[in-house]
Order: C-alpha cells, then sequence, then structure tokens
C-alpha cells in the first residue's frame, strides 16, 4: 500500500471519530417529585446523593433537582419541545 493511501485512510478514519463525538444529546428531566414538571437540556452534571444540576432550555433557568429522572430524547421531540 502506498504511503499516500495510508495518509488517505487514517484523515478518513479521523474524521469519521470526529464528527461522530459532535453529536448533540437531547434529554427530558422529570422532577419524580412533582410528575408535571419537564425540563429539556442537552447537558446535566450529576452530583452526590442522585441531585443533579443543569440549565432548563425552554426557560433559562438553572435547575437542580434531588429525584429525576433522565431520559434522553430524539432532536424532534426536542425541537417540538423547546420550540413552543
Amino acid at each position: 500500500m502506498s504511503r499516500g493511501r495510508i495518509i488517505v485512510i487514517f484523515a478518513a478514519c479521523a474524521l469519521a471519530i470526529g464528527a461522530s463525538g459532535c453529536q448533540k444529546n437531547y434529554y427530558r428531566v422529570r422532577d419524580t417529585a412533582n410528575a408535571d414538571n419537564a425540563y429539556y437540556t442537552t447537558k446535566y452534571k450529576s452530583r452526590r446523593g442522585g441531585t443533579i444540576s443543569f440549565t432548563d432550555s425552554r426557560s433559562g433557568a438553572k435547575v437542580t433537582l434531588q429525584n429525576s429522572a433522565v431520559q434522553r430524547i430524539s432532536r424532534e421531540e426536542w425541537n417540538g419541545a423547546v420550540d413552543k
């Protein structure tokens, strides 16, 4: 195999790995203490004792919940909920 071909294969693999790392994740977070509350975020931090912190994408408010259920959702579901 020629050196140029190896470089092209390596560059293609690096591009594929880099592109897969850029995918954005979307989450719906429900407050288990109040099932009516649903929040939407692209990232969250788990804290001690099961607490999580995040910024709600609909309101921009910083939220910390003691008891929550986090579910990964599709971009379409995200857009429908956040762009209301």
